[in-house]
């Protein structure tokens, strides 16, 4: 079994983690703020059409991940956060990122099922090739492709003030291109922290009847991310698989359990948001340890496989940073 890892490069975005807690808050390397919403009702869009999977299936998937963080609850079963999403319905619209002059931006999740880099996707020449630095997302937007690492599984970018930290955009981007097999097949009775019970893994990109790269599985790691969650190291690589935070910076295909949270991301998720309490802000003092790794990009590693997801964070203010 493939073992994918999701590099947390911090060149431009740092990460905040007390020796109190396990649980990571993104923070903006340059003014060490923490990234949060000011708004407790997140709206959100799903693209489509998505190729081989039945939207009605991804989009199942989809809201199943959102629901997780809005029950999410405490090991007494207490509701410590009043975060909650709303849908509002399929789009056609596959355009990420934030553009502070339009009235019309929406938090997108949106399967790229195309690679930029492949033959006839770009036109050679189209000018949107030498707009990367300011317009990043030029060419994945004007031709829906997947602009970032080929062995990239899934990408965030999460637009946000950095003065502030406060967050104005978040879209999700998932490597639909063929590089994995995505899928959302789940036994009756699944049960994601007991493993096996969802389903065998699947041999191949054409097997059927079985789980690869679970939809639900990725989607509920990166909505950690677009609530303003960074990877969470300590509780990785645990005996019992199971028992890893959502936020641990590991997936493998066939891997179910980060459809459910542990009590480390409801931890994270109710001391940002806290039920009926404005959202909590963070700046470095001397009990709080910043941590930054080397910025880097995702491929295969040896002969393990090892395969790295991205998280990009982007920044809005006159200029535009990303984390991967």
């Amino acid at each position: 079994m493939k073992r994918a890892v999701l590099a947390l490069a911090l060149a431009l975005a740092g990460a905040l983690a007390t020796p109190a807690r396990a649980y990571v808050r993104s923070q903006d390397a340059n003014t060490s703020v923490c990234l949060f919403w000011t708004s407790r009702d997140i709206h959100w869009r799903l693209s489509e059409p998505i190729d081989d999977l039945p939207f009605a299936d991804v989009e199942a998937a989809v809201k199943q991940s959102f629901q997780t963080w809005h029950d999410a609850t405490t090991p007494s079963g207490a509701h410590c956060s009043d975060m909650s999403f709303t849908y509002d319905g399929a789009t056609t619209r596959t355009d990420t990122g934030y553009d502070p002059n339009a009235t019309n931006n929406i938090n997108l999740v949106v399967f790229r099922t195309k690679n930029c880099d492949d033959p006839g996707v770009v036109p050679t020449g189209d000018p949107c090739e030498k707009d990367v630095f300011d317009h990043p997302f030029a060419c994945a937007n004007k031709y829906d492709c997947w602009s970032h690492d080929p062995s990239a599984v899934a990408l965030t970018t999460t637009d946000y003030n950095v003065n502030t930290g406060v967050i104005v955009d978040a879209d999700v981007e998932v490597n639909d291109t063929g590089a994995y097999h995505f899928t959302t097949y789940s036994l009756p009775g699944c049960d994601p922290d007991q493993a096996g019970s969802c389903g065998r893994t699947c041999n191949s990109n054409t097997d059927t009847d079985c789980i690869g790269w679970d939809v639900q599985n990725t989607v509920t790691h990166e909505i950690g991310h677009v609530l303003g969650l960074g990877h969470e190291q300590a509780l990785c690589f645990q005996q019992d698989p199971t028992q890893d935070a959502t936020m641990c910076p590991t997936a493998t295909n066939g891997d179910t359990d980060k459809r459910t949270l542990a009590p480390d991301d409801v931890a994270g998720l109710c001391a940002i948001y806290p039920k009926g309490a404005p959202p909590t802000t963070c700046t470095p003092s001397g009990h709080i340890t910043i941590t930054s790794a080397p910025a880097g990009g995702c491929s295969s590693s040896g002969p393990a496989g090892l395969l790295a997801l991205v998280l990009a964070l982007a920044v809005v203010t006159l200029r535009r940073e990303r984390r991967t």
